[in-house]
């Protein structure tokens, strides 16, 4: 159906190439996703429904599993991570959403976090071990500069300075562990 895949594929930093991994179960488009050095995290999107299924992808021996569902459904949200933990943030869930589940990889288990400063979707993620940056996104006003930092030690979320474009669609990097 249209632009809904459920394929991967694998790109090796050493060798400069990309192949294909293992598919995950459903057809989806816009989710979200996030890793720790073994195991992908893929959560959200939209598959005829939104949805809050996530699945887990261990690089090692290219298997999926299925993972913990998130607390709230939604489509186009932006995720990042640290080490122990997944953080899934805002997204639609048929209204614009300024949720954020934390994924804890060890347990497998999902609880709801502190909340974005503004409900969007759209959004960019990124991060190093100490926080997580939610940039950008579409909502009303001027969510599209929006920068949140969420503080892994304090589970609290700061508000960071706004960009001076708006920005939704588009993508956040990281030089890990250095900062944003």
């Amino acid at each position: 159906a249209g632009d809904y895949l459920k394929t991967t594929d694998k790109y090796t930093y050493a060798t400069d190439v990309v192949s294909a991994g293992t598919d995950i179960t459903t057809k989806t488009q816009t989710l979200a996703a996030t890793s720790t050095s073994t195991i992908g995290y893929f959560g959200a999107g939209y598959t005829g429904i939104i949805t809050a299924v996530t699945y887990k992808y261990t690089f090692g021996t290219d298997g999926v599993a299925a993972g913990t569902s998130l607390t709230q459904a939604r489509s186009n949200p932006a995720a990042t991570g640290n080490t122990t933990l997944g953080y899934f943030c805002g997204g639609n869930a048929g209204t614009v959403v300024a949720t954020t589940d934390i994924y804890t990889y060890s347990g497998d288990s999902v609880a709801a976090g502190t909340s974005l400063s503004v409900a969007r979707y759209y959004l960019a993620a990124t991060g190093n071990s100490s926080y997580g940056a939610f940039i950008g996104g579409s909502a009303s006003g001027a969510a599209g500069q929006v920068y949140d930092v969420y503080v892994y030690a304090t589970g609290s979320m700061v508000s960071g300075s706004n960009a001076a474009v708006e920005r939704a669609r588009h993508a956040a990097m990281s030089s890990l562990p250095g900062g944003f």
